[in-house]
């Protein structure tokens, strides 16, 4: 490994994983024929991506409850007009 890459990698961080997390993590990486660091650094990054992918989610959410919430009032003015007056 050159001197680049390793200094790419040096970061280090003790991690404790729940009772049979480890080997959940183990039988992914073999699935995916990768190590578990591998597997563990793949899926943080997958998770970092939904972040955005959320974020842009939630904004189209929060936009369509607004249209939802103007198109029952405009439904409910039509209805009051179409109303027959005694």
């Amino acid at each position: 490994m050159s001197e680049d890459a390793s200094r790419a990698w040096k970061d280090q961080y003790m991690l404790r994983f729940p009772d049979g997390m480890r080997d959940r993590i183990k039988d992914a990486a073999e699935a995916n024929k990768r190590s578990m660091n591998s597997e563990i650094i793949a899926r943080l990054e997958a998770s970092f991506a939904l972040d955005g992918t959320m974020a842009t989610h939630e904004s189209e959410m929060a936009e369509i409850k607004r249209t939802v919430n103007e198109l029952k009032i405009a439904f409910a003015l039509m209805r009051s007009e179409q109303k027959p007056k005694p």
